[in-house]
């Protein structure tokens, strides 16, 4: 059970899900390239606004932005006629994705020293990433290829 299931059991309405603009994996799955959130909708949106009007967070349950719909992202699959609202309760935009930069590595930050507690710790729910046989230069590799915004999401720009 996630931690965000844990704290619904416990206190219920009282807690909501706060979602920030990023990428949502593609209907074809995780290993295609990413999409737009609610099928690019929020993007366009913002894109006719000035920029002036983010950043911006908004309620999604009973409001307009609630019922976007997700159809080109894998979340479709998880209620039949998937929307915005079933995905999150608040959504902050703070800018369009084609605006996103990654981040840079950080040279020195593996070492043979704290090799394993960093692949403990590393984000990517990819399996293969947790392998705790990966060097210090693979993990390295695998950071620049994770934050690597602007190569992994090409659609962005």
């Amino acid at each position: 059970m996630c931690l965000g299931n844990l704290v619904y059991a416990q206190i219920g309405e009282k807690c909501c899900t706060i979602f920030l603009h990023s990428p949502w994996p593609s209907k074809c799955g995780y290993s295609k390239p990413y999409v737009y959130p609610a099928d690019g909708i929020i993007d366009a949106l913002f894109a006719e606004l000035s920029a002036s009007y983010y950043p911006v967070g908004f309620d999604t349950r009973g409001t307009p932005f609630g019922s976007l719909p997700g159809n080109t992202s894998f979340w479709k699959y998880s209620y039949p006629d998937f929307t915005l609202e079933q995905y999150c309760d608040c959504y902050i935009f703070s800018k369009p994705l084609s605006q996103y930069e990654g981040v840079s590595v950080i040279k020195n930050w593996f070492t043979e020293a704290n090799r394993l507690e960093a692949i403990a710790q590393i984000a990517n729910h990819d399996p293969r990433v947790k392998d705790t046989i990966q060097t210090v230069p693979e993990l390295y590799q695998g950071l620049k290829w994770d934050t690597d915004f602007r190569r992994r999401f090409r659609i962005f720009r």
